[in-house]
């Protein structure tokens, strides 16, 4: 009888065993509900792309459950989402997992596992907001890339220069002109090469002191060597000051309202101004006449071609062509009123007619005119911000050197003649002695001087603007 027993209890066994959730149905618990003892997700592991969407199936055990309802959730939403119903939606590049539970009875969950991989999207093109540009050296220009399209998933971009000796780029765009040159700047997509945009650079050199001026108003480079021989004779100057003649602060008023585009800098002749006979003048013969005087009842539009020595004075200032131009109406003056008076006239403004017959300049320019103390000054010493009538009392003498660079490019052209040579000869300016009215002022080796206009013979260099 035992073992009757015995084999009855293993067949039992072996049935339930071979039963899994699914299969079973669970009789009630004494309480009339059929609870659940299992929930599963179909499937259990998912990867999608961002915005990529998938519904998962839930099975709620047993089949015959009284309450079958279930909860979602997601463990980062910032991830993947998930529906009441199931529908799970990529949100961006992660893992997650995604739990479903019985409402019933939470205990009874379920999970899957969903990687969420980045959605590429491919770079179809570059555009720059420049496709030519023209800069100076030392200058800089930013350069801005436009990729497209605009969600484009790698926007990363590489910048180059054909030749980082002409101009350089950096990392984010930024070009900076090193010399005298064409280059092409180029950006192209990290993650696509041939996704490219370029940009063609022209870099335009820097007027520089030393330069040669020539005939038709362009600027060679003065460390340009050897010079040809054609170069050699279409050179009329040398360029002895870079910078804007016309400012308000310093610049010549009557050379803004005449020539408002000479804004360059200042170039000095060749050769000193020569009649065909001398090649050293008197200022005026006889030495009293006051041709300021003159000027404040005859002649208006023009700044008084008289100055003190003052810090504020018009001697500090570049007023060459100003000056110049109130005495070729002052000479015009003299020959008008006949023979008598022609004595009267600033020969050194007459020679520089004549130098101009025989050495045109650019219609570009402002013409060649007698310089004025403060560009003489400059012509020798170079720029110097103090009152340049105390240079030589402050001790700067040194500063004497721009003249010595213009005798060297001279040199270069003409040859070593000591008639082309500034360093040792005196020049006239076109500035009357304010306070007296009988002297002129000069310069000699970078010291300005004031001497009778009568009683001395000084050199005569024409300048001018472009």
């Amino acid at each position: 009888m035992k073992k009757i027993y015995f084999w009855l209890l293993l067949s039992a066994t072996v049935v339930l065993a071979s039963c899994g959730k699914d299969d079973l149905e669970v009789t009630d618990n004494g309480d009339g509900t059929i609870p659940v003892v299992g929930v599963s997700l179909d499937p259990e592991a998912v990867t999608l792309k961002e915005g990529e969407k998938v519904t998962l199936a839930v099975t709620v055990m047993p089949e015959n459950a009284t309450d079958k309802n279930v909860q979602w959730s997601s463990g980062d939403e910032s991830i993947a989402t998930v529906s009441e119903t199931g529908e799970v939606t990529a949100v961006k590049e992660g893992n997650t997992t995604i739990s479903v539970a019985s409402v019933a009875d939470p205990s009874q969950k379920a999970t899957c596992e969903v990687t969420v991989s980045a959605t590429v999207i491919a770079v179809t093109g570059i555009t720059l907001n420049e496709t030519t540009v023209s800069i100076k050296e030392g200058e800089k220009v930013t350069l801005t890339a436009t990729i497209m399209p605009e969600n484009a998933t790698d926007k990363s971009v590489q910048w180059s220069s054909g030749d980082e000796s002409i101009a350089t780029v950096s990392e984010t765009g930024e070009v900076t002109a090193i010399k005298e040159g064409n280059t092409t700047i180029s950006v192209a997509s990290v993650a696509d090469p041939s996704q490219k945009a370029t940009c063609e650079v022209t870099v335009i050199r820097v007027i520089r002191i030393g330069d040669y001026y020539m005939k038709d108003g362009s600027v060679l480079a003065g460390t340009t060597s050897p010079l040809t021989d054609q170069q050699k004779t279409d050179c009329i100057g040398v360029v002895f000051w870079v910078g804007d003649p016309t400012n308000v602060t310093n610049g010549d008023p009557a050379l803004r309202n005449e020539h408002p585009g000479c804004t360059h800098g200042l170039v000095v002749s060749l050769e000193n101004a020569y009649n065909g006979r001398h090649f050293v003048f008197r200022w005026q013969d006889p030495d009293w006449s006051d041709i300021a005087k003159w000027q404040e009842t005859n002649l208006t539009g023009y700044e008084s071609m008289a100055t003190g020595t003052g810090d504020t004075d018009n001697f500090q200032k570049i007023m060459g062509y100003n000056n110049t131009k109130v005495i070729e109406q002052y000479n015009a003056y003299c020959d008008s009123q006949g023979a008598e008076m022609t004595k009267y006239k600033v020969e050194p403004v007459t020679v520089i007619s004549q130098f101009e017959s025989k050495f045109p300049a650019p219609a570009n320019s402002s013409g060649w005119y007698l310089p004025s103390p403060k560009e003489l000054s400059t012509l020798f010493s170079g720029w110097y911000d103090g009152n340049i009538w105390k240079i030589q009392q402050a001790g700067l003498g040194s500063l004497v050197s721009n003249s010595e660079l213009m005798d060297l490019r001279i040199e270069t052209l003409r040859g070593n003649v000591e008639e082309t040579k500034m360093t040792s000869s005196r020049y006239w300016s076109s500035s009357q002695n304010a306070d007296y009215p009988g002297s002129a002022y000069n310069i000699l080796s970078g010291e300005l001087r004031s001497d009778g206009k009568k009683s001395f013979t000084f050199r005569v260099r024409p300048v001018l603007a472009f």
